[in-house]
């Protein structure tokens, strides 16, 4: 027996009648089904057969394919900025600032109007009362806002951030900014605080009194403190002494009138107040302000001129009167003067020429004959007394000196002598001013080249300074 086939172990046993008969299997069942209906004649035509579905074209040939789905453009995102709802402000508090609100709007599937209503919306505004704006982010602070009350701002509105957000080389991000053109609302006045009304007559009165009349200014009052030692002397106060002393003026009165330390008249001042400390700290200030004062003046400067050149840079109009003896002394000086012996203007110009052979001084003899200079003291007198009265006529002088000492310019130009004095030779000026510094010292010539640094003759400028180093490293070198 084979125990893992149990319907072949049931049917053995039936058969050799040592059990019962097996159930029939479901094999066995539907086998009598069938035959049973073939017994009845389900079959009888078995030759015959159904015709079957016919033959289906191909798809792509007889329908068409199902709808693709198009690849249309994303919607337009763009980034409103909407500001909060405006809260009302009082002279005492001030509203905080709020960071707007970012909307996501499709301008591709929205309304203008709808736009316009979510945005008042927001803004807890009326729709017929919003008076609003809008600037880019690109914008700068100092644009004005471009209107957004209509349905056709809105749309310029779209089609300006259109091709903006369309193109593909932009890297930033661009936003709308909102803004309310409505004015404010006006800053309701704060209710007066209980402190400042409660004692706010006694304020006024304590400001009378204490007003000063040597000290006045802003916020400035003063309580004359009397002693027999060192006199009436004023104590500063500010608005907080006074205040507190307006305080305790209040407090005073709510005493019965036997107890009352304070009057109307503030000749009594509070116990709180070290007039002491109070004034030694005013007196420390003042001290300070003086020394700052003194700081800040402009330092004194003395200049030291030598007499050559005072009559150079003195001020005329200011000018104190000489005293007598000293006038009569510059004139004995001035007798002296011509009283000395007549130098040949020759030999003055041999001795420059031993000290310096190179320039050739000689060559100028004939030059300053012709000018009416044969002696050093035949030096035109007018050239001496305008060394301390330069005047436009004392230019003349040395000019016409200096085109005669250039032969050449008075045979070419004989018309124009004294026009072009920048297109002389430099070593003019450097020679007259050797003749100058021979002829009368070099004090003489010292004040001649600070005369014509500071006459403000350009032309003199550029040549005077070097002339003048050349004469007296030539006669430093001999």
């Amino acid at each position: 027996m084979n125990p893992q086939n149990p319907q072949r172990y049931a049917t053995t046993q039936y058969l050799l009648g040592m059990g019962p008969m097996p159930p029939p299997t479901n094999t066995e069942l539907a086998v009598a089904q069938l035959q049973h209906r073939m017994d009845q004649g389900a079959f009888a035509n078995m030759g015959y057969m159904a015709p079957g579905p016919g033959y289906a074209p191909p798809q792509y040939i007889s329908q068409p394919r199902d709808p693709i789905p198009s690849s249309q453009p994303p919607s337009l995102q763009l980034d409103v900025h909407v500001p909060e709802p405006a809260v009302q402000e009082t002279a005492t508090t001030q509203a905080t600032a709020v960071p707007p609100t970012v909307l996501e709007i499709s301008i591709d599937n929205i309304a203008p109007e709808d736009f316009l209503a979510r945005i008042c919306a927001r803004m807890e505004i009326p729709d017929g009362d919003a008076q609003l704006g809008w600037k880019s982010s690109d914008d700068l602070k100092r644009d004005l806002p471009k209107r957004l009350s209509t349905e056709d701002d809105v749309k310029a509105a779209f089609d300006y951030f259109r091709p903006i957000l369309l193109s593909k080389r932009r890297q930033k991000k661009i936003f709308m900014e909102i803004i309310n053109l409505a004015k404010p609302a006006e800053k309701t006045a704060a209710a007066p605080k209980v402190t400042e009304t409660a004692y706010r007559d006694e304020l006024n009165i304590v400001k009378a009194a204490l007003a000063c009349e040597k000290h006045r200014g802003h916020n400035r009052w003063c309580y004359v403190r009397r002693d027999n030692e060192k006199g009436e002397r004023c104590v500063p106060l500010g608005l907080e002494e006074v205040t507190l002393w307006a305080r305790k003026l209040h407090e005073d009165k709510a005493k019965p009138e036997n107890e009352r330390e304070l009057d109307d008249k503030c000749t009594k001042y509070p116990d709180v107040f070290k007039l002491d400390d109070m004034e030694k700290v005013a007196a420390e200030r003042e001290e300070r302000s003086k020394n700052r004062k003194k700081g800040n003046a402009a330092p004194e400067f003395h200049l030291h001129m030598p007499a050559s050149m005072a009559g150079i840079f003195g001020d005329v109009s200011n000018a104190q009167p000489a005293p007598k003896r000293a006038r009569d002394t510059e004139d004995s000086d001035n007798d002296s003067d011509d009283d000395a012996p007549a130098v040949s203007i020759s030999d003055v110009l041999n001795v420059l020429h031993k000290k310096m052979p190179d320039l050739n001084y000689p060559q100028y003899e004939a030059a300053l004959r012709g000018q009416g200079i044969a002696y050093a003291n035949a030096i035109p007198r007018e050239l001496l007394l305008l060394f301390a009265r330069p005047t436009l006529r004392f230019l003349r002088v040395i000019r016409d000196l200096l085109v005669s000492l250039h032969p050449t310019r008075v045979e070419d130009a004989p018309s124009q002598r004294c026009s072009t004095l920048h297109e002389r030779p430099p070593s003019n000026w450097a020679v007259i001013m050797r003749v100058v510094a021979a002829v009368m010292g070099w004090e003489k010539a010292e004040a001649l080249r600070q005369w014509v640094l500071y006459s403000g003759m350009n032309e003199f400028k550029k040549e005077t300074p070097r002339a003048f180093s050349e004469g007296r490293e030539g006669e430093a070198r001999t």
